[in-house]
């Protein structure tokens, strides 16, 4: 009977054009000003259009990367926001704001039947495309304020939607209003899933720009207009959404955000003995956004320990219902998402409280059987959660520390590289075991990716790998693993401090290897780089290798801290930033493509 009164609304109403594939209104031009710009939309849907891969995961439309604003429509990881919940989108299923069809994808590949409404012509085409092979999908293009339908749905879906009511809708409380429309749509047991920016987000008090608009500190300092994008600090939020009958929320929360997320924290995660600071530094996403005036990673463990994580979290997923509180898995704590590979490599981390304890599990993240790429294979097991902290938290410290040196860093590297050595097979020219030659020595291949990123260094101080999913087909030269375990480790820090010693990362690596007693020849830096960019293209297909020794000599001083009195810069202080900012800009566009997390 739903399904009649839905054909008969729909018919009355609206009018499908075969083109487009959009349900029009009759007689009405619909639609709104809201969009990435002319030249970046018709380059979507040109992409879209020729693409025979349409999925969340297609390499093809990954390929097609090239700005943010195409990152954010073709990108995989836009899904990974709505992976924890996957088993919650079924039935029928509302879809706010389409946008071009990123989520709107995937939600039809879950399965329900979906029915997306996007208030821009444009962008509604565009959508209706990326879903062209999906029968369960129909796109509307219409203002929700106006949008007819006679279903009551399972799930509603405001994905970066809430914040523009102001904009498209006109009324008194635009926020309540969409907030109303969302609760009339809703079955009396369906879930509101809401995807929003924290007002309060941390790093906007770190000096992130804001996300609508690009001003610092606007909305913490709650600038926000009566047509502006507006976002909601939790406390706020909650009140919002319990003002419109929705009587329970469960929160998860996305990092770094909820545009393009690696790691979802559930509430109880607060309340486990987790290293927040090692398990946080894989979603830092500063290096995207400016520069910072802290160090945001060392703040997350000190949030947690004083109950103020959640409030400050950079964005919220928010699980909404009438009547009943949202049935979520009690047992999970973390969900991580490592996407941006080739899809044979992709995996899904979960960290969860089972009677054993905090178990890690592992997954590939499309069920695909073990990958085996000529050199390297992978290897996912599940493993008890270790106790102690990553081993490379205390190089997070050194390098923010004002006055850093190469000494500091070797001090740092000593314990892991003699693990290494202590794995490692091959005698040195003189037979002794105090000073071994590194072009003699081999690592198993098991140990490739031993970086500190996948060492913990327990309570006693003794380091622990784990999490080492990739093995070579041979033994691996020491060279290369030391100097990709520095490298890695160097390059992923977002924030650093002024240092003493050289911030280039190849000549500081090679400077800390001397230090340490094992040092690398140029012969062996060359070939590391060239093994590392082999590598990453075997895991991440068609990208672009991450590496090269132009990247691998690149400074450090790039990621300076911003910790410095506020006085007024001279000339050439002014021209020096702008230079800096430029360059970074420069190497950032160069490498989005590449860059992807590949240990751990």
């Amino acid at each position: 009977m739903e399904h009649q009164a839905q054909i008969s609304t729909t018919s009355r109403v609206y009018v499908y054009d075969t083109d487009s594939r959009v349900w029009s209104r009759k007689n009405c031009s619909s639609g709104f000003a809201y969009s990435d710009g002319e030249a970046t939309e018709a380059y979507v849907a040109k992409v879209i259009r020729s693409a025979s891969d349409l999925g969340t995961d297609s390499a093809e439309l990954r390929d097609a990367i090239r700005d943010w604003p195409t990152r954010y429509h073709f990108d995989g990881c836009r899904a990974n926001l709505l992976r924890p919940i996957q088993k919650h989108l079924q039935g029928t299923v509302l879809e706010i704001g389409a946008g071009c069809g990123a989520i709107t994808r995937y939600l039809g590949e879950c399965g329900g039947s979906v029915v997306a409404v996007e208030g821009s012509q444009r962008r509604a085409t565009i959508a209706a495309s990326r879903c062209r092979d999906l029968p369960n999908v129909q796109v509307y293009c219409d203002n929700i304020a106006h949008f007819q339908n006679a279903t009551r749905f399972d799930v509603v879906t405001l994905i970066g939607v809430l914040e523009y009511s102001r904009r498209f809708l006109d009324a008194q409380d635009p926020i309540g209003e969409m907030l109303s429309y969302c609760y009339e749509f809703l079955k009396p047991d369906g879930l509101l899933i809401v995807a929003i920016e924290n007002q309060l987000g941390l790093k906007y008090f770190a000096g992130a720009p804001e996300d609508h608009g690009g001003q610092t500190y606007k909305g913490v300092m709650d600038l926000y207009t009566a047509d502006s994008a507006v976002t909601f600090g939790r406390r706020e939020l909650v009140g919002r959404l319990e003002k419109s009958g929705f009587a329970h929320c469960s929160f998860l929360y996305p990092l770094p955000d909820y545009k393009l997320p690696r790691i979802i924290l559930h509430e109880a995660a607060f309340q486990e003995p987790l290293d927040f600071l090692g398990l946080l530094q894989g979603a830092d996403q500063s290096s995207d956004c400016g520069s910072r005036l802290f160090a945001e990673e060392l703040t997350w463990p000190v949030l947690v320990r004083n109950g103020l994580a959640p409030d400050l979290m950079n964005s919220f997923l928010v699980i909404a219902s009438k009547y009943a509180t949202p049935r979520l898995d009690a047992a999970d704590r973390v969900d991580m998402y490592t996407s941006a590979r080739c899809r044979a490599f992709a995996k899904a981390t979960h960290i969860r409280r089972e009677r054993s304890g905090l178990v890690v599990r592992r997954e590939r993240l499309y069920g695909e059987s073990e990958p085996l790429r000529g050199k390297y294979s992978q290897i996912l097991e599940d493993e008890p959660c270790l106790a102690g902290e990553l081993y490379v938290n205390e190089l997070v410290r050194i390098v923010n520390r004002p006055g850093w040196t190469a000494e500091d860093i070797a001090d740092w590297a000593k314990p892991w590289l003699e693990l290494l050595v202590s794995a490692a097979t091959g005698q040195n020219r003189h037979g002794t075991s105090t000073a071994p030659h590194t072009d003699e020595l081999q690592l198993p291949g098991r140990f490739v990716d031993c970086t500190p990123f996948n060492v913990v260094k327990s309570p006693d101080d003794t380091l622990h790998p784990f999490d080492l999913e990739y093995a070579a087909n041979k033994p691996v030269p020491f060279s290369f693993v030391a100097f990709r375990g520095l490298y890695i480790s160097l390059a992923k820090r977002s924030t650093v401090a002024k240092s003493k010693s050289s911030r280039r990362i190849a000549k500081l690596i090679r400077e800390v290897m001397m230090l340490a007693g094992l040092p690398l020849s140029a012969r062996q830096c060359r070939d590391a780089v060239a093994r590392e960019g082999e590598f990453q293209q075997i895991v991440c297909a068609s990208l672009r290798p991450p590496i090269s020794e132009a990247w691998a000599k690149m400074s450090m001083l790039l990621k300076r801290l911003s910790m410095r009195p506020a006085t007024r810069p001279t000339v050439a202080g002014r021209v020096l930033r702008r230079l800096k900012r430029v360059l970074r800009n420069v190497l950032r566009r160069a490498s989005l493509i590449g860059k992807s997390r590949l240990g751990g």
